[in-house]
């Protein structure tokens, strides 16, 4: 990774658009915003800033949204201290902070399935971890099948379901307008029913991401 950072390095102005995050720096150290005693050191030079930098690192991460600060929280549950990472501006100033952040247990895909169900639980337990609120809700979700063809599909996902153990129902149009009373069912054959599917809040995420990883 160094020549990656040496560069920038020679170029202070560069290097501080690119790094201003508010842990630039590696995971486990002080926060950036703590107030170091000045006692004894009135005569002392202050540091320029460019000093703090390394020029290299075991782990260098690009990008400051969720999927970033998810890599720099599961490199530190892993153990891993030497890992920095960039944002030229701020946490979340990409297309985290307007995603929809769905949370859904359901996919079509067994391996893609498996990290929904490893996400979901992580989001289940993240608050009580890092004292940070994530806006997660569990709603449920209804997937509508209008053709036989679809329904045939449901059938299909529901043989998929026991790969990991949430629930999954295949239920009536008269269950789905009990569970949502606003559809019209004129046209509902079926529905998938996945009770454990919700929405989280992507910018509490991150940050309780963020903190975790510190």
């Amino acid at each position: 990774m160094s020549r990656l950072l040496k560069p920038l390095l020679g170029k202070p102005g560069v290097l501080a658009e690119l790094c201003r995050w508010i842990a630039v720096r590696p995971l486990g150290s002080s926060p950036p915003c703590s107030t170091p005693s000045t006692e004894g050191k009135e005569n002392e030079q202050p540091q320029s800033p460019v000093k703090r930098w390394k020029d290299s690192a075991e782990t260098v991460i690009i990008g400051g949204g969720c999927i970033g600060v998810s890599l720099a929280y599961h490199l530190a549950k892993a153990g891993m201290k030497d890992v920095i990472l960039l944002e030229k501006s701020e946490l979340t100033a990409g297309s985290t902070w307007h995603a929809a952040g769905l949370t859904t247990y359901f996919h079509p895909g067994i391996n893609l399935k498996k990290i929904h169900h490893y996400s979901i639980k992580l989001f289940e337990t993240l608050e009580e971890e890092t004292g940070k609120a994530v806006g997660f809700h569990q709603p449920g979700s209804i997937r509508i099948a209008t053709t036989p063809t679809r329904v045939d599909e449901f059938h299909y996902q529901m043989t998929r379901a026991h790969w990991n153990a949430t629930q999954q129902f295949l239920i009536g149009p008269e269950k789905v307008q009990e569970l949502f009373p606003l559809i019209n069912i004129d046209k509902v054959l079926a529905g998938l029913y996945n009770p454990g599917d919700g929405h989280i809040d992507p910018y509490s995420l991150t940050m309780a991401l963020a903190a975790g990883a510190r």
